[in-house]
């Protein structure tokens, strides 16, 4: 009986945790299947999970920081969206973009590149001097980095109903399609043999 307890506390946790990683990478993987929506282009139409590719050149800044053991670990930067009037070009939209530590530089340089445009002290031609290649899905933001966006963006002059219109809620979180599938064939085989097992251990739990 303790032997069958045991098993069944096992396949319990392998379907669970089978489970658990189909619903967080299952979609992602089927997400990075599609065909790359363009991050510049294709702003207004996309949704989450989305896969999503670039080369980004208008990263404003990064607004929220995580660290851990009190090493910085990660960062979350907006990423500007610009519209054309005229001659003239504005930021139209925001968009977030996660960055690990160990891969700021790129993202640095290409703030620095954009503040400069921004306070007008290179030109146009200039904006896309920097630029960092993309690609990975779309996380929607919790309400913790929404409101450290917000708080970012007031801080830039915008008003409450300017960031209503103008905020995309969505971060690209840079990732492959080979880590993506990894994880939901692995989650796929862990409740393969988890469920069933479960369900032959509650028999015989039962006897």
């Amino acid at each position: 009986m303790n032997v069958i307890k045991r098993l069944f506390r096992v396949w319990a946790s392998l379907g669970v945790a089978g489970i658990c990683l189909l619903v967080f990478a299952g979609p992602k993987a089927v997400g990075m299947i599609m065909p790359a929506k363009d991050v510049y282009a294709q702003i207004d139409e996309l949704k989450g999970n989305n896969h999503v590719k670039g080369e980004l050149y208008s990263i404003m800044d990064y607004y929220v920081t995580y660290s851990e053991d009190n090493r910085e670990t990660s960062r979350v930067y907006a990423v500007a969206v610009l519209g054309q009037q005229g001659d003239d070009l504005y930021i139209d939209k925001i968009i977030s973009l996660e960055k690990k530590a160990g891969d700021f530089n790129g993202a640095e340089a290409c703030a620095d590149n954009f503040i400069a445009w921004w306070n007008y002290e290179i030109s146009d031609d200039q904006l896309m001097a920097k630029t960092v290649p993309v690609e990975g899905t779309l996380v929607k933001l919790n309400k913790e980095r929404m409101d450290y966006l917000t708080q970012y963006l007031k801080s830039c002059d915008y008003t409450d109903a300017e960031i209503q219109e103008m905020v995309v809620p969505y971060a690209i979180r840079e990732t492959s399609f080979g880590a993506q599938f990894g994880m939901t064939i692995l989650g796929l085989i862990m409740a393969v043999i988890g469920i069933p097992g479960t369900i032959v251990s509650l028999v015989f739990k039962s006897k």
